[in-house]
């Protein structure tokens, strides 16, 4: 369902840009990071196509391929289209009123088990027979799991610029939604990282007055957990639960582990069995989306997704897709973090909703495949577009201090 909405999207921000370009006939010109970044995705690409002259190709290498390219060209046009901070915020609250519509989905499931999936055509995922996995549109309750995290960094940052009374509650309505529909989910790897984006936003937000906003946002999200009841909680704690009889049987009879969880033992030989094929495939790896062929070598598991972004890449692309991924990645983090520290006000309080957002695609993308994601790659356009901001507005500041 989130490919769909990705090629969807393409076409709509291609007739978006060209209207943009002729109205205002906007001069493209693109800062140093944007340049490296956009070579650094093509790069991402380009090692996908190259793969298949190596390997023998994938079923699913067209669709995936394809969808891969719709991200790419969806990153530049975003950054293309988002010229000035106010285009910024209007695309931050786009994405937080698409959580609060995705959130209601996820909440409506968990209330109405069969409403939802029998409106989309899913099947209903039971914990037990009274508790249901909610995911509302997503085609996964994990990676919806990522993606409201992702809104939810934005939307909190949102809420902590906005100054009108009213519509700051309706913003603290709004972060609460999305991390309640989180919690729904039970995904376990959403819980580490929901609670990690948490305590790391608190301790930035630390000093100033943007601490005690910060902390009545989190102290609302906690009342409405405290609401929803004991037996949610008892549900979260059950699942989370798992984890540690988990590694209390690996350390003692490694088979055994499988009687308590067996999704984290299938995950667990899954990721040791990707390292060793990335090992014996070295350096050019077996070909993109071609992992799920070759697992059950290396493991004693039925063919299984990597649900590892950066094992995936190792196996499927060899060193060539490994070091661009890992280069892309580092000037990501390295040019928001930048803008975080040289910017102020409501902009600046948009680029740290959008490095969180980031922080979360690269912590869960060591639990999830995370490249397929229309979302992702709709971040990494605005992570362009808040340095195509900033040098717009070094260039004007230039030109000002010129005619001066």
């Amino acid at each position: 369902m989130v490919r769909v909405f990705g090629l969807i999207l393409v076409p709509i921000w291609i007739i978006w840009a060209l209207g943009r370009l002729i109205i205002k006939r906007l001069p493209i010109k693109f800062s140093k990071a944007s340049i490296t970044i956009m070579t650094l995705t093509l790069g991402l690409f380009l090692s996908i196509i190259i793969s298949q002259f190596y390997a023998p190709p994938s079923p699913f290498f067209i669709s995936s391929a394809i969808t891969v390219l719709s991200g790419i060209v969806m990153t530049v046009i975003i950054s293309t289209v988002i010229n000035s901070e106010r285009d910024l915020w209007k695309a931050c609250i786009a994405l937080a009123i698409g959580g609060v519509v995705a959130s209601l989905m996820v909440i409506t499931e968990f209330a109405a088990p069969e409403l939802i999936p029998d409106f989309l055509h899913q099947q209903t995922i039971h914990l037990s027979e009274s508790v249901v996995r909610a995911r509302g549109f997503f085609r996964d309750p994990n990676y919806g799991a990522m993606l409201l995290i992702v809104i939810f960094c934005i939307t909190f940052y949102i809420t902590l610029a906005t100054r009108a009374l009213r519509w700051r509650f309706f913003m603290y309505g709004a972060v609460t939604l999305q991390a309640a529909a989180v919690v729904l989910t039970f995904s376990r790897a959403s819980y580490i990282t929901l609670s990690l984006v948490i305590l790391l936003i608190l301790w930035r937000e630390r000093h100033g007055n943007r601490f005690w906003k910060a902390n009545i946002t989190i102290g609302m999200i906690v009342i409405v957990f405290v609401a929803l009841g004991g037996i949610l909680m008892e549900a979260v704690l059950s699942r989370a639960g798992t984890v540690f009889d988990f590694i209390r049987f690996l350390k003692g009879d490694p088979t055994g582990a499988r009687q308590p969880d067996l999704s984290l033992w299938y995950r667990l030989y899954v990721a040791l069995g990707g390292i060793q094929m990335a090992v014996d495939h070295f350096p050019f790896g077996v070909g993109w989306e071609n992992f799920i062929f070759y697992i059950s070598e290396y493991a004693a598991v039925p063919p299984h997704a990597p649900h590892n972004t950066y094992i995936a890449v190792a196996a499927e692309l060899g060193l060539l897709g490994l070091f661009v991924l890992a280069f892309l990645a580092s000037i990501l983090w390295k040019s928001t973090s930048r803008i975080c520290k040289i910017t102020h006000g409501t902009f600046n309080l948009l680029a740290n909703g959008i490095k969180y957002g980031l922080l979360t695609i690269l912590f869960e993308g060591l639990f999830l495949t995370v490249l397929n994601e229309a979302l992702v790659w709709a971040l990494i356009g605005l992570i362009m577009a808040l340095n195509q901001v900033a040098f717009n507005t070094f260039q004007e500041k230039a030109r000002s201090i010129i005619k001066k």
